[in-house]
């Protein structure tokens, strides 16, 4: 999707506010100047080029110039270019009263009508004749001046009184913020971006316009990041920083003396530091001349001033040009500060530990296994995995193969378990290590894409090494979490049937917490939501009340993510959205990318049920690269997704290639969400019999399997796809044993097609757009207007046809055959709608017979009948129909 132009595409993107400002100040009468102030790198200049264009083409003459310390030694040197000929500036007065005759001469002034305009890049270091000079001319109306000035530089008494006033409008910039950011990106890319590629990219240019656009040019050259068909994500293993961006880097190092280089690389290599250690590389005076150059920050903490590079590129080019040895001088010496002070070696273990190993590639085995505990605890799992990998094989025990493999399966890496877990289960020795290999095994079941899972088999064979009434519980419960792996709801439910969500006593408190969000989630599918829910929230009271190791804080998001989706079943989708956005948002900055799987493609569910299978798609396409780039277990439930939304929005290519990829892969969410993608691929094909055949058969399966909301989903699309009969009275039967609202709205919605009745439907497009499900209840409008057209309520059909419309506008372009039953002219019988989608798509008389189990004389007579209704004579006319209708 990107060529070689991409450097020129550049946009100014999120800057609409800026640039409105400035065609407000324009217009006004009397204006002077326009300053864009702001500090180096977040687009001063590029925002002031769009200001100059956009007065060109209001009519005025431009001129540049460019403002540097060198010329500001020579007076007028930065502007002598746009100085008449033949001026001789040696006497002021006289000088000036020439520039301006010539100027006044040339074109009239005023806005709009021919006046000059001139922008001035840095204009803080302007020389001062040339700012008493241009104020002049300002003064007598005869340019206009667009200026762009970082913020907290030096300049003179005459910039300075060149650049404020009544008459001067300013316009402050700051960094780009994260969503401006993604705007960046995704109008630069032209197309949706990962949420970790917009947070890694954010994070690196701290929202520095220039780095930012270097860091995202390097990315597309060497490829780390790159477009899948769907999302553009980014290489977790590359180094953000490329060949450009370190010269750009270095070239602020220019600012610092030669003598604070070692105060800049220790900061690299350590920070955040305290300003003792920092001295103890460099002097005070050049401390206070880095932080004025933007080098470093200080921030003063009670009795402590703590420093640290001013932005994280600079650690990483300086990290890149330490030589070796010098890299461990300065962490020995760091190492040597921090011990003989005494504080950090007790305080801080793990950074000492770090430090340790990045001088010398070893450490203590027992201070490596304590400051990876630390790291655990701290969600920085890559920082686990590193500091165990250093420990000798002869020095791990149980607990720190354990934890290593809870960090690769953190990590979305279950396969480079199998050796460690295999010499983890042969150290075991204790009850309380037999139930920490067994939630290992659980959580690797979770991202298994294994077709036979046995709980009872890894059940078997640590049971023995279980002896306390605490420790048979335990394992109990974790049987039944496994059962929900195993797609066995019933089974799962009666094994957990005694949990609370209380941790007291419990032998190992994470594969409790684990056991009970499984719990929560076989409650959910289910359709006991409420109870579902109720355990979420007595989770989250003992994760918050638990403060130790025992329980990472990548559970908090699990729990989260749980109840985000108890609350989508129930149809309580907004809630949802709330608990899950700031949990996915939690877990990206972590670099988790498991439970980011898990929430990415809860928030696609979200925005599949509110009626939005553009924002769905791109969940769904998060899912999907997360699940190819890390070995997690979400192919299949991603990519039927993903073809469901792009099937509503009208690509079939997309979603048959979405549907080719899901392949044989296992869905941890049951037949319910997976029919959804083949079936939506039916319709879109114009085989609405098809569709239903493919939803028929997924509702029997997750009704075998007690999966009762999941059951309403596909019977709900049944009925919106021509066949509400066949599914009301198991509806209505669902609506009965399922907390929440949604599924009594999914049954009333299919009682009211079943009867046609518009005042019923009505109703129902109401209680849906209550619950935000505006594509249905745009559907449901549709529906009652062709139903109230039909009953000859021309009035009545109108207005419920305008609310089919407006609901529809929130739906992001989203097609399905009953939105069209709002516009088409002529209403078809559930039939003659089938024959005619089929049709319409260049489908045979003989084709279409077969499909339908119909005779082709059949088929004919109804197209006969189709024709009549619809006006049209032949299948092209048809086609066309249908398609101006959105009917497709």
């Amino acid at each position: 999707m990107v060529g070689p132009d991409l450097a020129s595409r550049w946009p100014l993107v999120g800057r609409d506010a800026e640039v409105a400002a400035f065609d407000r100040a324009w217009s006004s009468s009397g204006l002077q100047a326009v300053m864009v102030w702001g500090p180096a790198g977040v687009g001063k200049s590029r925002l002031a080029d769009a200001c100059l264009d956009r007065a060109v083409a209001a009519g005025f003459t431009a001129g540049r110039a460019t403002a540097t310390a060198a010329a500001a030694a020579v007076p007028l040197a930065a502007i002598a270019h746009l100085i008449p000929a033949g001026v001789d500036m040696r006497d002021p007065v006289a000088g000036f009263a020439q520039i301006a005759g010539s100027l006044a001469g040339a074109r009239p002034a005023g806005a709009g009508s021919g006046g000059r305009v001139l922008l001035v890049d840095d204009l803080h270091l302007l020389d001062g004749a040339s700012a008493v000079l241009l104020r002049q001319l300002m003064d007598a109306n005869l340019v206009r001046l667009i200026g762009t000035i970082r913020t907290g530089g030096p300049m003179s008494d005459a910039v300075a009184a060149l650049s404020r006033g009544d008459m001067v409008h300013r316009i402050d910039l700051s960094v780009f913020d994260t969503k401006q950011i993604a705007e960046v990106l995704e109008a630069v890319l032209g197309g949706p971006v990962a949420g970790r590629a917009v947070h890694r990219l954010a994070t690196a240019s701290n929202g520095n316009a220039l780095y930012l656009r270097e860091l995202v040019l390097g990315a597309v050259q060497d490829g780390s990041l790159a477009f899948d068909g769907e999302i553009w994500h980014l290489s977790e293993e590359r180094s953000v920083a490329t060949q450009a961006l370190a010269h750009l880097v270095e070239a602020r190092f220019a600012a610092a003396p030669e003598t604070a280089r070692p105060a800049l690389e220790l900061l690299a290599l350590c920070e955040p530091l305290s300003l003792e250690d920092v001295q103890a590389e460099t002097g005070p005076g050049e401390l206070a001349h880095l932080e004025a150059v933007d080098l470093i920050s200080a921030t003063a903490e009670r009795r402590r001033t703590t420093v640290r590079l001013a932005h994280p590129l600079y650690g990483e080019v300086l990290r890149a040009a330490v030589p070796t040895l010098r890299r461990r001088h300065l962490l020995e010496a760091q190492i040597r500060r921090a011990q003989d002070r005494g504080e950090g070696w007790h305080g801080d273990p793990r950074r000492i530990v770090e430090w340790q190993l990045a001088a010398t590639g070893s450490a203590d085995p027992g201070q490596l296994v304590q400051a990876a505990l630390l790291a655990r605890y701290a969600r920085d799992y890559a920082q686990v995995e590193a500091l165990l990998e250093a420990v000798p094989d002869e020095a791990h025990t149980a607990r720190s193969r354990l934890m290593l493999i809870e960090a690769l399966l953190e990590l979305g890496r279950p396969r480079d378990t199998d050796q460690v877990l295999a010499a983890a289960e042969a150290d075991v020795r204790s009850e309380r290590q037999a139930l920490a290999v067994l939630l290992i095994r659980a959580n690797g079941m979770a991202l298994s894409d294994d077709p036979v899972l046995d709980p009872a088999g890894y059940i078997d064979a640590l049971s023995p090494h279980i002896s306390s009434d605490a420790g048979r519980t335990a394992l109990r419960h974790c049987e039944g979490a496994m059962y929900v792996f195993a797609g066995d709801m019933p089974r799962a439910l009666q094994l957990t049937d005694d949990m609370d969500g209380s941790l007291d006593g419990s032998p190992n408190p994470l594969l409790t917490m684990f056991a009970a969000v499984m719990r929560g989630h076989a409650l959910t599918q289910a359709g006991r939501g409420d109870e579902a829910l109720a355990l979420g929230a007595r989770l989250q009271a003992e994760f918050l009340r638990i403060t130790d190791e025992s329980l990472p804080k990548t559970v908090g998001a699990t729990v989260e993510n749980i109840l985000a989706i108890a609350l989508c079943t129930e149809g309580r989708l907004a809630d949802a959205r709330e608990v899950a956005q700031p949990a996915y948002a939690e877990v990206n900055r972590a670099a988790i990318p498991v439970v980011r799987c898990f929430l990415a493609w809860n928030l696609g569910s979200i925005a599949w049920l509110t009626g939005r299978p553009a924002e769905a798609r791109r969940w769904y396409a998060e899912t999907a690269a997360l699940s190819k780039t890390y070995d997690i277990r979400m192919i299949r439930p991603a990519m039927r997704g993903l073809a469901a939304a792009a099937a509503l929005l009208g690509d079939v290519e997309a979603a048959e290639r979405a549907v080719g990829e899901s392949g044989e892969h296992r869905h941890l969410f049951g037949a319910g969400w997976d029919a959804l993608g083949v079936a939506w691929l039916c319709v879109a094909r114009g085989d609405l019999s098809g569709a239903r055949r493919v939803l028929a058969e997924a509702a029997e399966r997750t009704r075998a399997a007690g999966m009762a909301p999941f059951e309403a989903l596909v019977l709900t699309d049944i009925a919106r796809l021509g066949a509400p009969g066949a599914v009301t009275a198991r509806l209505a039967e669902l609506a009965e044993s399922c907390d929440g609202p949604l599924v009594a709205a999914q049954a009333r919605l299919a009682a009211a097609l079943h009867a046609a009745d518009p005042d019923l439907l009505l109703a129902s497009a109401d209680e849906l757009h209550a619950l935000a499900m505006d594509l249905m209840a745009a559907e449901a409008a549709a529906a009652a207007a062709a139903a109230l057209r039909r009953g000859g309520e021309a009035r009545r059909a109108t207005a419920a046809a305008q609310q089919s419309a407006v609901l529809a506008r929130t739906c992001e372009g989203a097609r399905t055959p009953l939105l069209a039953a709002a516009k088409t002219p002529a209403q078809l019988t559930p039939r003659q709608r089938d024959i005619a989608h089929l049709a319409a798509k260049g489908t045979t008389s003989k084709q279409i017979a077969e499909s339908l189990h119909l005779s082709t004389r059949t088929v004919d007579n109804h197209l006969q009948t189709i024709y009549t209704k619809l006006g049209v004579s032949t299948r092209r006319e048809l086609a066309a129909l249908l398609q101006e209708h959105g009917d497709e």
